[in-house]
């Protein structure tokens, strides 16, 4: 196989050669169009585009696909990345996932990005564990009225947060985790008096939003709180997260879409669990 290519998205190049390798990207690739052998290459429709003429083709042993009809080519990750709406990270660890390569720590390509995924990440724990604890009861019989078992909400990783003004701010401290990064991700803020940060998220179920790639980017609350405020309330766009540009579940939906054909859009979070659930 004659795929060149130095190390991208911070992962070093032998091991996306080895990922390169591993992957049959007939088998990868013909889950979206029917491809037949002429030659040394396979042919087929092209899956980005509507055609009646195969002008698909995909080369097995340089790994690289091209159509003649749109012009779209180049190796499997880039295949994946076009199809499945993914970054280059994404499609990275998707495909090591399918090929059953565990995935490396990764150099620090945006270190910012980086960090905020890991405080989103470490938070989502946090929010996690809260659910699991005593204080989460109420979390968990709220859930069970919306029609969401405990198995269901541990698997789409909801959690509680609190009725406290800094259960997640005394977290961070504890970790000895620097604050401004959750401050950046909207999980904390900054008292412009006093300096001092609290929780944005306070008394209710914390809905978590995932990218594409499945990692967690942003949240959501549905508050409990009796008073008057509003019932839901949701990250602020970050550099992790652009609110205009996600849709909740379509992470988990996109292979149904594109077996079946169509989309159906809902409000809300739970409206969109409650499809789920039918």
């Amino acid at each position: 196989m004659d795929t060149q290519f130095s190390g991208r998205g911070g992962f070093d190049r032998d091991f996306l050669e080895r990922i390169i390798e591993s992957i049959n990207p007939i088998a990868i690739i013909g889950r979206y169009t029917n491809l037949k052998k002429a030659g040394s290459r396979y042919k087929g429709l092209c899956p980005f585009h509507k055609e009646k003429t195969p002008s698909f083709t995909v080369d097995p042993d340089r790994g690289l696909f091209y159509c003649f009809g749109c012009g779209k080519g180049g190796d499997i990750f880039t295949f994946v990345m076009e199809r499945e709406g993914l970054s280059f990270v994404e499609a990275v660890q998707y495909l090591a996932r399918e090929a059953g390569i565990p995935i490396p720590e990764r150099r620090k390509v945006s270190g910012e990005i980086s960090t905020l995924q890991e405080a989103a990440e470490e938070a989502h724990k946090f929010y996690k564990r809260q659910l699991s604890s005593r204080d989460g009861v109420l979390g968990m019989e709220y859930l069970k009225s919306r029609g969401i078992s405990q198995k269901m909400a541990k698997e789409l990783g909801f959690g509680w947060a609190k009725n406290s003004w800094d259960e997640l701010v005394r977290h961070i401290r504890h970790l000895n985790l620097e604050i401004k990064n959750f401050e950046k991700i909207g999980l904390v803020i900054r008292h412009a008096e006093t300096g001092s940060y609290y929780d944005r998220f306070r008394n209710g179920v914390v809905i978590p939003i995932y990218s594409m790639g499945n990692r967690v980017i942003a949240f959501a609350l549905r508050s409990l709180s009796k008073d008057e405020g509003p019932k839901y309330i949701n990250s602020p766009d970050s550099a992790l997260y652009h609110k205009g540009k996600v849709l909740f579940g379509l992470n988990r939906a996109r292979k149904s879409i594109r077996q079946m054909g169509y989309a159906v859009l809902v409000e809300g979070y739970f409206d969109v669990l409650s499809l789920w659930n039918a």
